[in-house]
């Protein structure tokens, strides 16, 4: 989803948009939203933030395994734990 910055020539103000098909609004047809004058500048980004995303299962084997990542230890230390939060929890609701 680009979000622009645009300035207007004729008032100067400095506004930003999103743009492209999904929003209906292509860059060029863009207009000042104080005067409505079609006689806009899309201004050159200076920053942006990158989109972050979580990794895929086979993206994450993938990277365990370049890290020597033991899927085999980790899987058995999960386990452990839930059957130790469910014993624990068993108890607590016995004592009740």
């Amino acid at each position: 989803m680009p979000i622009y910055e645009f300035s207007c020539n004729e008032c100067g103000v400095e506004f930003e948009e999103l743009t492209g098909p999904h929003v209906g609004l292509e860059a060029d047809s863009v207009c000042c939203p104080d005067c409505g004058a079609s006689r806009v500048e899309r201004l050159p980004t200076s920053s942006y933030s990158p989109i972050h995303r979580r990794l895929t299962t086979n993206e994450r084997k993938k990277l365990e395994s370049t890290r020597s990542v033991d899927r085999a230890a980790r899987k058995a230390e999960f386990k452990r734990k839930r059957q130790a939060a469910r014993d624990a929890r068993n108890r607590s609701s016995g004592q009740g």
